[in-house]
């Protein structure tokens, strides 16, 4: 659903901003909670998560989000707008409202490993109590602080 309609760019907009008001009128009203915009395909919770408004991301998982909605980088609210940005409670909040703990971008990226690569501890612990499969990220580079992701993919058949 593409945000093609004025509420649900206004609704994307609002949400980005942080304007709990107006992001509720518009919700009231019957804005499309999905809309996505028309250039990076972010919903409104990509918005909020990424600018770590968590009034803002519950109303919105409150009203029907869907928590693991891709934008066109292939990219979810968790993996890396909350998570890369080290914004535990919205981490929380999007957990709570269904977001896929294991989800993986099209590299194979998983949150889990975000959180670690980033050095975000209080997410990692998150994420492996809310039931990662354990795809932690440790190497040379990784200790020496470089942020470079080196991740080895599990065949997709395993349920691990």
């Amino acid at each position: 659903m593409r945000a093609t309609g004025r509420a649900g760019q206004r609704l994307i907009y609002a949400a980005e901003n942080g304007d709990i008001t107006t992001v509720q009128t518009l919700l009231a009203h019957k804005a499309h909670v999905n809309a996505k915009s028309e250039g990076s395909g972010w919903t409104a919770l990509m918005s909020a998560a990424s600018r770590g408004h968590l009034l803002v991301t519950q109303a919105l998982l409150a009203n029907g989000a869907e928590a693991n909605a891709r934008d066109k980088d292939d990219q979810t609210a968790l993996l890396l707008m909350a998570v890369q940005q080290g914004y535990t409670a919205i981490v929380q909040a999007l957990l709570d409202g269904g977001a896929d703990v294991n989800i993986q971008n099209k590299t194979g990226k998983t949150p889990l490993a975000v959180a670690e690569a980033q050095g975000f501890s209080k997410i990692a612990q998150l994420l492996k109590q809310a039931g990662t499969r354990g795809q932690t990220v440790d190497t040379p580079q990784l200790r020496r602080g470089h942020r470079h992701l080196h991740h080895q993919r599990q065949p997709a058949h395993l349920n691990l």
